[in-house]
């Protein structure tokens, strides 16, 4: 499946499988600096913007 990702205000489009983390994605995208937090999101470390709005990855 295609998607398609605004990252830094830049727009991406990205081929992805269902299993695929947003973690494997943007590191595809080679923004290689993104870690794990944790798998719970206890952390904040996995916090995104989804439509403006922060959620946890």
């Amino acid at each position: 499946m295609n998607i398609q990702l605004t990252i830094n205000g830049i727009e991406h489009e990205l081929e992805i499988s269902p299993g695929d983390t947003l973690l494997q994605a943007v590191r595809r995208l080679g923004f290689h600096s993104v870690k794990f937090g944790d798998e719970h999101g206890l952390s904040g470390a996995d916090t995104v913007l989804l439509d403006g709005k922060p959620v946890n990855a």
